[in-house]
């Protein structure tokens, strides 16, 4: 393994093929912007049905995401082991990691599909849900959830993919799947079929399908290139997913929760405030991208440089992510800010909605400078063993920054959306500080895998 371009853009010669972060980091953004245009047509397209399904769909969804989360740290666990080991040449290790991985994920997962099914209408209601929208979510989360565990073991064996260095595969197993996701939701939805079924089951059957082609196209990937597996589970290989993936999964984790309980917030404050907090996340999801595609990036790099002992690597990639992704996020908030209008006009015409959304596109600028930060810290500590000082940070940071601030100025001050953005702010910013201080410290290194 060899180092490129110290102060600029680093490359990886890995067996006879190089890598680049922005080698991996493109085909990431792609994936992203793909991944979530679609989400957003899949709005679009529930807008044009009804304006409870709108809603309904998209709070049954922020708690499938919490349970999606879990998972994901168990494959970030995996992710971390496997990177380090792949550093270290030791194809052995990989292989292990990966089969324990996949086996802890099913386990994990059937217990969460279980739960999810039959408590369903029980998680709709904690949300402040009632009526025909409780009714859609409940069918909706019911029918999505019966499926998950091939939902977690395709994003297993997608990240173990992009972690073996071959992005690109995903993004145009995504690209097929999305496609097919968008063509089937316009005709459970707007041709006589609609007549004949509930569209939230409509809706969830479709996305299950979905996934069943995903998870089938990257076991094929995975098994044709001959990637290191071996189905298996070593328990001392699961004791250390879990010690790493946990408490490194957990920042992103507390992020969904916050997300799914400030919208619970709004809730029972009508539907015009909670779209619009929908279509809003709808249009800045956009401008972290590519900031989360190179902390992705780096994660991968950081396990490589971990596992090959290069600290000073470390370092310098720290330090120009940190540099570039701030600028990114920038950027990107400006550009959203100035053309919020057209952008909020492709959902709705609702005036009150759109007169709504300048304040929060302005505060949410404010959001992504920290965020960026964060999230290349935390991509970056991760790999480094040091998931305690993430798991603990973002854990406060959330209940005390995200979640309570946003009750009291949400709810008891009645500020809304904006008294939530500003309790983001806080959150994001605190994160910022600690991570900063934690990587100036060196003591992420003195951490063992």
């Amino acid at each position: 393994m060899t180092l490129r371009n110290p102060l600029k853009i680093y490359g990886i010669q890995d067996e006879n093929k190089k890598l680049t972060l922005l080698s991996i980091a493109f085909p990431l953004l792609f994936q992203s912007i793909l991944n979530q245009f679609y989400g957003t047509l899949g709005t679009m397209q529930l807008s044009g049905y009804s304006d409870i399904a709108v809603s309904a769909s998209s709070i049954a969804n922020s708690v499938l995401n919490i349970f999606v989360m879990i998972i994901n740290m168990v494959i970030n666990g995996t992710i971390i082991l496997s990177a380090v080991a792949i550093g270290a040449k030791q194809r052995d290790k990989t292989a292990g990691y990966a089969g324990t991985g996949a086996v802890t994920v099913v386990l994990l997962a059937l217990l969460i599909s279980t739960f999810g099914f039959f408590f369903a209408e029980d998680l709709m209601i904690l949300m402040n849900l009632e009526g025909e929208a409780l009714t859609f979510a409940a069918a909706y989360f019911r029918t999505r959830v019966l499926f998950f565990p091939l939902t977690a073991l395709s994003s297993l064996f997608n990240s173990l993919i992009i972690c073996n260095g071959m992005p690109k595969i995903t993004v145009y197993i995504g690209f097929f799947c999305s496609t097919v996701s968008l063509v089937l939701g316009y005709i459970v939805l707007y041709t006589r079929i609609e007549s004949m079924i509930n569209p939230m089951y409509s809706m969830a059957l479709v996305a299950n399908f979905v996934q069943i082609i995903s998870l089938t196209l990257t076991i094929i990937v995975y098994m044709k290139n001959k990637l290191a597996f071996s189905l298996s589970f070593t328990p001392k290989y699961s004791a250390k997913i879990f010690k790493l993936g946990i408490p490194g999964g957990m920042a992103l984790f507390m992020y969904m929760l916050a997300q799914t309980i400030t919208t619970s917030f709004v809730a029972d404050m009508g539907i015009d405030v909670i779209n619009t907090k929908i279509y809003i996340t709808n249009i800045i999801s956009y401008v972290p991208m590519l900031g989360n595609s190179l902390a992705q990036a780096t994660s991968v790099f950081m396990g490589r440089f971990r596992g090959a002992g290069s600290f000073r690597s470390m370092k310098i990639l720290y330090r120009q992510n940190i540099l570039l992704t701030i600028s990114v996020n920038i950027l990107l908030s400006v550009i959203v800010l100035i053309l919020h209008k057209p952008l909020i006009s492709i959902f709705t015409d609702n005036p009150n909605i759109i007169a709504a959304t300048m304040l929060i596109f302005i505060l949410d600028i404010f959001v992504e400078i920290p965020r960026a930060v964060n999230n290349i810290s935390e991509n970056s500590l991760n790999p480094n063993g040091d998931v305690k000082i993430t798991f603990i940070t973002s854990t406060l940071s959330c209940w005390l920054g995200s979640v309570a601030l946003s009750y009291v100025l949400c709810v008891l001050l009645d500020l809304q959306l904006v008294g939530i953005w500003i309790a983001f702010i806080a959150d994001e910013s605190i994160k910022a500080m600690i991570y900063l201080f934690r990587w100036k410290s060196n003591k992420w290194q003195k951490t063992k895998i």
